[in-house]
């Protein structure tokens, strides 16, 4: 997998193309548990309490990516 060149290290969702290195702008549910680690639960109450940004497209709730890059860069531990 290839990483990102933001703070963290989440890896790029397509890096089939090695040309084209686009972040993208909202994820799937399961892909923002596998990228974080995280659980279900957990994903959903952060999303409640504000600190992950998330949109619903018709019934699907698609988490932004760049909040979730944030969320754990504020979280990086010396």
């Amino acid at each position: 997998m290839t990483s990102t060149s933001h703070a963290t290290s989440f890896p790029k969702l397509d890096s089939k193309d090695e040309s084209s290195h686009l972040t993208p702008i909202t994820i799937t549910v399961p892909d923002a548990l596998r990228l974080s680690g995280i659980g279900r639960t957990k994903l959903y109450e952060l999303i409640a309490e504000g600190r992950l940004k998330s949109t619903l497209i018709g019934k699907r709730r698609l988490v932004v990516y760049s909040s979730l890059e944030r969320l754990f860069a504020g979280n990086k531990e010396a």
